[in-house]
């Protein structure tokens, strides 16, 4: 199952990896034609983009990481809520 996972995760990073250099390429050639407005664009786009799957890698990580912790978390308020609702009859 994990293989599966992990081929799927694959083809996903090569199929956005190849629309990138598309881009870049398209960008390349506008640039060339209508000269820096798409210099500039093709910049905060590109930043943009990066600062985007950075989070996105980045806070799977993280989720992943702290799952634990947050099922603790949630087992803890659940049994604090019935603690308060036993107290309270």
């Amino acid at each position: 199952m994990q293989n599966s996972n992990s081929q799927r995760n694959r083809e996903t990073a090569l199929a956005f990896g190849g629309l990138a250099v598309l881009a870049a390429a398209f960008f390349l050639l506008l640039n060339f034609f209508f000269g820096a407005i798409f210099t500039v664009l093709a910049v905060v786009v590109g930043v943009t983009t990066f600062g985007y799957l950075h989070y996105v890698l980045w806070g799977h990580a993280l989720s992943r990481q702290t799952a634990g912790e947050r099922e603790d978390e949630l087992r803890r308020a659940r049994l604090e809520a019935e603690t308060y609702e036993r107290e309270q009859f």
